[in-house]
């Protein structure tokens, strides 16, 4: 199978591969945000078209409860 890297070097597009990944600063500095309530900032700016604007944006608010997703917002 032909990696998504080959394909854009066959159009003449040049990327790096390889693996993203943050420093222990950088995660340092995302979860001291999240405990200092940038999550509930970043809800507040989302908005969802329609009368369950609302809703929605209470299930995004709920995101760091949610077992699926809990260690993204936990050290």
């Amino acid at each position: 199978m032909e990696s998504i890297t080959q394909k854009l070097k066959a159009l003449d597009i040049r990327v790096d591969d390889y693996e993203p990944s943050f420093t222990q600063n950088e995660l340092d500095v995302y979860f001291d945000s999240i405990q200092n309530g940038w999550w509930n900032v970043f809800c507040d700016d989302i908005h969802f078209y329609g009368a369950e604007d609302g809703l929605h944006r209470q299930v995004l608010r709920e995101t760091p409860q949610d077992p699926r997703h809990k260690s993204a917002f936990r050290k």
